[in-house]
């Protein structure tokens, strides 16, 4: 892997950093503001973006696997 994907691997991060931050986070505390203690079920797309979370948080992982495999081929040679 050249230096130019593990940079893009990076910005990948960050990235997905921002949408967290930015998007899916203030969506879904605005999304579980108005539910009560008596709330029996969350709405369907409270669900929707919690599995939008865990694709990222999955892709965030294989990035990170990817960097790591640069810096230690890079330490190596």
């Amino acid at each position: 892997m050249g230096v130019v994907k593990a940079l893009l691997l990076a910005i990948a991060l960050l990235a997905i950093a921002l949408t967290y931050t930015y998007a899916l986070t203030p969506q879904m505390s605005a999304l579980g503001l108005p539910l009560s203690i008596d709330a029996v079920e969350p709405p369907a797309l409270m669900n929707l973006m919690h599995g939008e979370y865990w694709a990222l948080e999955l892709l965030k992982l294989s990035a990170c696997v990817g960097l790591i495999k640069f810096c230690l081929r890079q330490n190596a040679g």
